[in-house]
């Protein structure tokens, strides 16, 4: 788990290297506005709550959710994503793909800020996080200005959370692309690969560490 963890730190840097590298580049503006168009959502879930429950008095694992939701919500902000929605241990966020920008930069700040996440994770922690690129609609209503997302990109997202865990590689840091998210990135890091999975009629991708020269 430590070799993963250093992979994603690895990785997370040179994604943060290359944006820079752009010198046009303008985070969008992430003002609480309705939204229509492309976009790429990370949605992030602790898998083993129950576990955890077990181990912890009620007001620890309030805490500790928390804690972890916050944390996740700043690194979120750090990457120019707009939080959608908080609760428990979900957290769903979304990057604005709008035409007048670069999807790919958009695409890569939503994978930077989700190999930040899984770098910090303890072995402990089971966490699935799924990058999902497609359209979505968001609105805000209410006093608190709450967020109703909707869209393709949400259905996918949800779909690839639900694949059993068995089906993977790593079975508690998981972090899955849909194959449109991969088209923007371009991948193509050292010491990681992408497997190819199936599900419900659409590809998706698994990232994982590359041990063929292991």
């Amino acid at each position: 788990m430590k070799v993963m963890h250093r992979l994603f730190s690895d990785l997370y840097g040179r994604l943060t290297k290359r944006k820079n590298a752009y010198p046009s580049y303008t985070p969008i503006d992430v003002v609480n506005a309705p939204y229509s168009g492309h976009a790429t959502v990370l949605s992030i879930s602790l898998q083993n709550i129950d576990v955890l429950a077990d181990s912890m008095q009620p007001y620890e694992l309030v805490q500790f959710l928390s804690k972890e939701t916050n944390r996740l919500v700043k690194l979120i902000e750090q990457c120019h994503g707009v939080l959608a929605c908080q609760i428990g241990g979900q957290v769903l966020a979304y990057w604005k793909n709008p035409v007048s920008t670069s999807s790919s930069i958009q695409t890569e700040l939503a994978l930077a800020a989700a190999l930040s996440m899984l770098k910090t994770y303890a072995p402990s922690i089971n966490v699935r996080l799924v990058l999902a690129s497609e359209n979505i609609s968001v609105n805000f209503f209410g006093p608190q200005r709450q967020c109703q997302i909707r869209g393709a990109a949400i259905v996918l997202a949800e779909q690839l959370m639900a694949v059993p865990k068995e089906n993977f590689v790593n079975q508690s840091h998981l972090l899955l692309l849909s194959a449109q998210t991969v088209t923007l990135l371009n991948m193509d890091e050292p010491r990681m690969r992408l497997i190819r999975h199936y599900q419900d009629g659409k590809d998706f991708f698994e990232l994982v560490e590359d041990t063929a020269d292991c």
